[in-house]
């Protein structure tokens, strides 16, 4: 994307158009009410984050056995890098459990204290200096490595010093846009260092690198900035466009490059990655479907779009706030054209059921019952003596 000629991004459109990328163009956030947390949950876990408070905290307790614990019974070192307070999100207990032996936090990175970058209070090291520290930290791992990071720079409400800005914004589009422009300007320059440094230091050849992005950036309830946006994309801002978010796979010395439109999800990432690292079978308890070989997708959607709620491809159902089917509307994101819902009901109940079914695997530890003690997932239904009724009632998240 432009705006008025200058480009938002070019590192990260010259990975998109480089050799061995595999670009997803159909990809989304799937959020519980953790944000950035619950969205690393789902990457890592393949499980939905429940709506009533953060995962980390509710189900520190729980056994875990995703794609870090995965890869470290393979043999790779695991590491999470984030250059905020450790015990943010609950970060410092769950990370030892979700299988990660190291997590480097703001205790261990020297901050440069850029003074007006980052978002509200939620600062901290820059990114391109997360990076380079990171880099450095990565060398001392045993390889082979599953290293996570988790940037900060471009957190609402995007503040980046004027003397940073490298996108001149037009006097109508100051503010909220304005700065996430170049927020996203800066991460994008962050990005390109940082595959200058992997490359520097001789960990680019052998690596994947995966870029994701965790939420949205402007929110639809912000009806101000979303008008700007809707002005700037030439169509509606919509609350499924608010969910989409980068998915690149960049895999050096594969000859190939390849846009994906398949709709995919956070929860689509666990199988995808081990599908790269060579795994054969996935002993785990996971939701989610590996994009490389899938026939089609399906993105069950259950913040800022109620359960039920989904994304099929180029088919768009959003569940009525009301949690009326009848009221609920679909149409194909690339036309626009609305879609009748009666022929989506079975996927309508298959989105709802696979966040249940996330939620009661959640609330009463199915993973560590099937994989520690054998159980099959039917058994632990007819035995639970704790089972959580889920609520019929619908609620609305709005920031």
């Amino acid at each position: 994307e432009e705006y008025m000629g200058q480009e938002i991004t070019p590192c990260l459109n010259s990975i998109i158009a480089s050799k061995g990328t595999l670009y997803f163009d159909n990809f989304y956030s799937q959020l519980g009410a953790g944000n950035t947390s619950d969205a690393e949950f789902a990457v890592n876990q393949s499980l939905f984050g429940v709506t009533d408070s953060y995962t980390y905290q509710l189900f520190e307790n729980n056994y875990f056995h995703g794609l870090p614990k995965i890869l470290k019974e393979e043999g790779y070192d695991t590491a999470a890098f984030h250059g905020y307070l450790k015990e943010f999100w609950n970060r410092e207990k769950i990370y030892p459990l979700l299988g990660f032996n190291y997590f480097y936090s703001s205790e261990d990175y020297k901050s440069d204290n850029i003074k007006g970058l980052g978002g509200g209070r939620i600062t901290g090291i820059s990114d391109i200096a997360f990076f380079e520290q990171s880099v450095e930290k990565m060398k001392e791992l045993k390889q082979p490595f599953y290293s996570f990071l988790i940037t900060l720079s471009s957190h609402h409400p995007f503040h980046v010093p004027e003397t940073m800005k490298g996108i001149i914004i037009e006097k109508n589009d100051e503010g909220l846009f304005g700065d996430y422009l170049n927020a996203v300007h800066y991460l994008d320059k962050a990005i390109g260092q940082l595959f200058s440094d992997l490359k520097e230091e001789g960990l680019y050849e052998n690596s994947i690198i995966i870029l994701y992005g965790d939420h949205f950036g402007i929110s639809v309830a912000d009806i101000t900035t979303s008008k700007t946006v809707s002005e700037f994309l030439a169509k509606p801002y919509t609350y499924d466009e608010m969910n989409r978010v980068p998915l690149i796979i960049h895999i050096p010395g594969f000859s190939e490059n390849e846009r994906v439109s398949i709709s995919g999800g956070q929860l689509d990432l666990l199988p995808t990655i081990s599908y790269l690292m060579g795994e054969k079978t996935l002993p785990t308890v996971y939701l989610g479907q590996n994009l490389l070989t899938a026939e089609s997708g399906f993105v069950p959607i259950q913040m800022h779009m109620i359960k039920g709620s989904f994304i099929k491809d180029d088919i768009v159902f959003e569940m009525s706030k009301d949690g009326v089917f009848k009221n609920s509307k679909a149409w194909n994101r690339k036309t626009l054209e609305p879609l009748d819902i009666d022929l989506y009901y079975n996927d309508y109940k298959l989105a709802k059921t696979m966040v249940e079914t996330s939620e009661y695997c959640l609330t009463n530890d199915a993973t560590g019952s099937m994989i520690l003690e054998g159980k099959d997932l039917a058994s632990i239904y007819g035995s639970s003596e704790n089972i959580r009724e889920l609520s019929d009632a619908i609620t609305v998240f709005t920031f």
